[in-house]
């Protein structure tokens, strides 16, 4: 997941990476990353590998990237705060998911199910 660290930090961003090669990293509050961090990201998903810093060696990735955002990217990229090609880039299976707010009714089976799933488990012990 993004820290707030980890959308201006190079070094923890090539860190992040190098921890998820051949698995999935998942960026949270994607709208939210520094147009520096931006960059990088469309370097790395574009080349698949990444460089530290001070060295020479390049690291190949092998990543599945798991994105999400409660911003509407479409409208920063019109406002330029977010780049066109890395949304292209990352919306390859867009999967709009409505807020629970909207959704009152499904919360309240989720909810109840939780409860009944907790109750029979501490039943069992």
């Amino acid at each position: 997941m993004i820290s707030d660290l980890f959308r201006t930090n190079i070094t923890l961003f090539v860190w992040q990476f190098t921890l998820s090669n051949e698995g999935t990293i998942f960026l949270d509050e994607i709208g939210t990353v520094s147009s520096n961090i931006q960059v990088k990201l469309l370097q790395v998903l574009q080349e698949r590998f990444i460089q530290r810093i001070g060295g020479s060696d390049q690291i190949n990735l092998d990543i599945r990237i798991v994105a999400a955002t409660n911003d509407n990217l479409d409208d920063l990229v019109a406002n330029k705060t977010f780049r066109e090609d890395l949304l292209y880039r990352l919306k390859v299976f867009h999967i709009p998911i409505p807020p629970l707010r909207k959704k009152k009714k499904i919360f309240q089976c989720y909810v109840k199910i939780y409860f009944i799933s907790s109750i029979l488990r501490w039943e069992k012990e």
